[in-house]
């Protein structure tokens, strides 16, 4: 390996030059890397503050270098770039043992790259280019990790490390790990937290603690190796070290992984995925999964709760029926905010096709209103004075309009007094009065209340029983 260094250096300058100017040419520009670039997690809260959901394309929450534990910080250097605040961008004496391994084992596997090069690999080359192991590709490398160290402050390189890279599981950045892991800020992580979390960055899908038992006992063993190697530059001491592997970080680690729910609580689930559409459809989905939106809701998690309840209990009372789902709205009269949302009596039952939103919330689409606009049929009969409380209806007739209708029971009271039919909600009634004042009628008079939404169905059926 000397006589090649040797014979290289012999090249001379104009040489050299020339291997520069050449894997230089169209080297991406570093002008514009900063945390503010990375894709962070977007969360969505109740109107207290309390979280209901978190939506990303990379999970990850972008914090400053002085939010991230100087224990995980310490233990990153040492795992990952020993020499990080003396090199240069790259360690030249690393990167000659790791070529002459390589070379000696036929291999591409070692390395040798900084932290700085790690954040070039990640961060600043397409993604062709950071999975490609070729000589020129690591040159390119090199060249991007030294203008770097000229242009930004070894904090701010580590910031980006440490805000950029993937440590498993969907945790992308420190603060995402603390969390995913631990429960914890990244500015909470300890000396035994830093060194399980500093080792996951190698290789996270190997090194899964909430994986297969091979995945556990890998994700252990690189702890071990992370331990041995902060004793080695003195960061820890050896019975500090032999204290934190033999603790029940990972067994306690695991377990709370485990008590927690699932992603998507079905508790809140239609209702989130009102507001994802919404914001799908005003903003997009970058800004959605990618801007680290906190978008606070007027959803309230006690109220919903209990809107949950009373969905379930009402389904259970009348399953004997068949019924077996149900839905809720809870709405403020005074200015429409949404307090609770129920959409079904279970999300995540297919059998009754759970996931549908029977409340009607579609923010792409039409919202059906369902019998409750049978009273604004009748209120505008009534305001116009076509019809009194006592007036008999017709719940005989099934064909009105071209359109064959029933009632919920399947029978025909014949005629009615609207008093009767409005309390025992009858469909034929209400469409033979839709039908006999006008839909324009009806139209009008809730416009005078302040709707302002089309009303009339998108297949032109009269809309007065949903």
């Amino acid at each position: 390996m000397l006589i090649v260094i040797s014979a290289m250096s012999l090249v001379g300058t104009g040489a050299t030059i020339g291997i520069v100017d050449y894997f230089a040419g169209d080297l991406p520009s570093i002008d514009s890397i900063q945390t503010a670039s990375l894709s962070q997690t977007t969360r969505i809260l109740d109107r207290n503050g309390s979280l209901i959901e978190v939506l990303y394309h990379e999970n990850r929450t972008v914090v400053p270098l002085s939010k991230i534990s100087v224990h995980l910080q310490r233990a990153t250097i040492d795992t990952e770039d020993r020499t990080f605040y003396a090199n240069s961008g790259v360690d030249y004496r690393r990167l000659v043992i790791a070529i002459a391994y390589d070379l000696t084992h036929r291999t591409g596997a070692l390395g040798g790259s900084t932290i700085t090069e790690q954040v070039v690999k990640n961060d600043v080359l397409d993604t062709t280019e950071a999975q490609s192991r070729t000589v020129s590709r690591k040159f390119r490398e090199l060249l991007l990790a030294e203008e770097m160290e000229r242009r930004y402050t070894k904090q701010q390189i580590l910031e980006l490390y440490l805000n950029s890279i993937n440590y498993g599981n969907g945790a992308y950045g420190a603060e995402a790990a603390a969390e995913t892991y631990f429960q914890v800020h990244a500015s909470e992580v300890t000396w035994a937290q830093a060194s399980f979390l500093a080792g996951l960055p190698q290789a996270p899908s190997d090194y899964d603690p909430f994986g297969t038992p091979d995945q556990v006992q890998a994700a252990t063993d690189r702890w071990r190796d992370v331990l041995s190697g902060m004793v080695a530059v003195g960061d820890l001491s050896l019975l500090v070290a032999d204290g934190i592997y033999g603790s029940d970080l990972v067994t306690r680690m695991v377990a709370a992984h485990k008590a927690r729910p699932a992603a998507h609580n079905p508790l809140t689930a239609h209702f989130v995925d009102y507001i994802e559409q919404y914001i799908k459809q005003r903003y997009g989905d970058v800004a959605l999964y990618e801007g680290g939106l906190t978008i606070t809701t007027t959803l309230d998690l006690s109220t919903q709760a209990t809107a949950d309840k009373w969905v379930k209990a009402g389904v259970n009372t009348y399953a004997r029926r068949g019924v077996n789902t149900g839905a809720m709205m809870v709405m403020n009269p005074a200015d429409g905010e949404i307090l609770a949302m129920v959409g079904s009596a279970n999300y995540n039952n297919a059998s009754i096709r759970g996931q549908i939103n029977l409340t009607g919330m579609d923010p792409l689409g039409w919202r059906g209103v369902g019998s409750s606009f049978k009273l604004y049929t009748y209120a505008a009969a009534l305001q116009a004075g076509l019809v009194t409380p006592a007036s008999l209806l017709n719940d005989q007739t099934g064909v009105i309009g071209g359109h064959s209708f029933s009632d919920w029971d399947g029978k025909h009271e014949g005629y009615i007094p609207l008093r009767t039919a409005l309390a025992q909600s009858r469909n034929l009634p209400a469409l033979w009065t839709y039908s006999q004042e006008g839909g324009d009628r009806v139209v009008s008079f809730l416009h005078n209340l302040g709707v302002t939404a089309p009303i009339q169905s998108p297949d032109g059926r009269m809309p007065c029983c949903g």
